[in-house]
């Protein structure tokens, strides 16, 4: 028996009768860009082929209207292009944040957000015996950061540098 190689064995997959829609759902999912135009691919996401019918994520209700009004001649363009045949297509923001298997990865990074605050070389201190030094070295932490950190000008407590530069307070005074 021999070892066939990923891809080979997803074409022998989409070849049987029960992996059409996901072959073909693969192609439209790669060709996408090219079919809509870059702004409505940043835009918009395939989901699934259901009974030849398309199903589109959309970042806001907005590009739902404006693909949907553009659904007949999108429609003919992917059946055209890639020999399907949809009969439909439907667009809602309501699954925009959904993660299916096939959506792209973004990463997300916890610097981005305003609140972080970049971690420090690691302690001097020798890891702790009990909860009382783990309390002690956490508190001495704190105390460190403290002076570090700017004021916020309405409370005046410690504020990481992100959210000033965002919201001008800390996200407490901005709630």
């Amino acid at each position: 028996m021999s070892l066939n190689s990923l891809p080979q064995l997803l074409k022998i997959l989409e070849s049987q009768p029960g992996w059409q829609n996901f072959h073909q759902y693969r192609i439209l999912r790669e060709s996408w860009i090219r079919l809509v135009g870059e702004a409505a691919y940043k835009n918009s996401r395939p989901l699934y082929i259901n009974r030849n019918i398309l199903f589109c994520a959309t970042s806001t209700s907005v590009w739902a209207q404006n693909l949907t009004l553009q659904r007949y001649t999108l429609t003919q363009q992917i059946n055209q292009t890639l020999s399907l045949n949809l009969i439909d297509l439907r667009f809602s923001p309501a699954s925009w944040y959904y993660r299916s298997l096939y959506a792209p990865s973004e990463s997300l990074s916890l610097a981005d957000h305003p609140s972080y605050i970049p971690p420090k070389q690691p302690n001097s201190h020798s890891s702790p015996q009990n909860c009382q030094n783990s309390a002690q070295n956490w508190l001495e932490t704190l105390k460190k950061r403290e002076l570090e950190l700017s004021p916020c000008p309405q409370c005046q407590s410690p504020t990481p540098p992100g959210e000033l530069a965002r919201w001008g307070v800390c996200m407490h005074c901005f709630n």
